[in-house]
């Protein structure tokens, strides 16, 4: 998996760019990174943008796995920005994976205006 992330300690935001295939240890390895980041802090938002070529290489299996290691609190605003369809199921899936966790902050989006205009709280 191809990512880059900023943590942006003022906004209290952390945006994440991903990029080529999807799998659960570049997912795990990524969260780690995020966790040891000096100015991450878990309350922080997030948005996330899969770009267009981005592909995924996990089960469903895997993917509810994934809700155990997950770095960011329930307080935190998650918009996803997905678009493929494949993507935009997999986001939808994970957001209500942790819904069912006490999450209830995730969105997924087909653009990024919008996903922005939400993170933003407008």
């Amino acid at each position: 998996m191809g990512y880059s992330f900023h943590v942006d300690k003022e906004r209290r935001l952390v945006t994440v760019s991903v990029w080529e295939v999807i799998d659960k240890e570049s997912v795990l390895t990524f969260r780690r990174e995020l966790s040891a980041h000096p100015d991450f802090h878990p309350d922080f938002n997030q948005l996330c943008e899969y770009q267009p070529n981005t592909k995924l290489a996990m089960t469903s299996q895997e993917v509810d796995e994934l809700k155990f290691s997950d770095p960011f609190s329930p307080a935190a605003r998650r918009a996803f920005v997905a678009y493929s369809d494949v993507l935009f199921g997999y986001a939808r899936m994970y957001a209500m994976l942790m819904e069912s966790r006490g999450y209830k902050n995730i969105m997924v989006f087909r653009n990024m205006e919008e996903a922005v205009q939400w993170i933003e709280g407008e």
